[in-house]
């Protein structure tokens, strides 16, 4: 959406998660800056008490995605321990994170990490829940520590939306005009079926 606050598109994004819902063809919608195995994937680095890089250096590198509630149910991805993202993660609500399983595993070996509080992107945030690995940038990757925090809290203008439909011909079909009625300046590009992305990795 080009929208001039984040308040905005947060407002855009879950005006058009909500129409899409309203079929009954569409069983979960999210938004996310990027889509497994596509454009925008981005490192970042966190900070984890008590833990520091090869260089002996706070910064922890990981890979990080912003994404919007449900979006691991949406993409399949598979949710461990702890709880999604929901509306209630709102920008003026405490900083949640969500994280997968590798690095969850890999910094609190003991279980514990739901309730741990991180620094990521310059500020403190509870991690809340704790997803199964994915794919990130390739096929033949390693698992990696991945961070995911909510759109809400970290906006971006320019983002994926994705829908798990039972009819994605009908649903590519609708989905401009549905953009278009909730905000007249969005536009939508790349429309595709999930299948046809993935196999560009092939």
């Amino acid at each position: 959406p080009n929208a001039k606050t984040a308040e905005q598109g947060v407002a855009i994004q879950s005006e058009v998660s909500q129409r899409l819902r309203a079929r009954g063809d569409v069983e979960a919608v999210s938004f996310a800056l990027s889509i497994p195995l596509g454009q925008g994937t981005r490192g970042g680095f966190v900070n984890i008490p008590g833990h520091k890089n090869e260089q002996g250096r706070p910064n922890l590198s990981v890979r990080a995605n912003t994404v919007g509630p449900d979006y691991l149910r949406t993409m399949g991805i598979p949710l461990l321990q702890g709880r999604e993202f929901t509306a209630q993660d709102r920008g003026d609500s405490q900083p949640v994170i969500v994280i997968n399983e590798t690095m969850a595993t890999r910094y609190w070996p003991n279980g514990n990490a739901i309730g741990a509080t991180i620094e990521s992107d310059g500020r403190m945030a509870t991690i809340v829940g704790i997803a199964a690995d994915s794919k990130i940038r390739s096929l033949a990757e390693s698992p990696v520590p991945v961070v995911y925090t909510p759109m809400a809290q970290s906006f971006e203008p320019k983002s994926y939306l994705q829908v798990r439909t039972r009819d994605p011909n009908a649903v590519l079909r609708a989905l401009p005009e549905i953009v278009r009625s909730a905000d007249a300046s969005a536009a939508v590009y790349g429309a595709a079926q999930l299948e046809r992305h993935i196999s560009f990795a092939l």
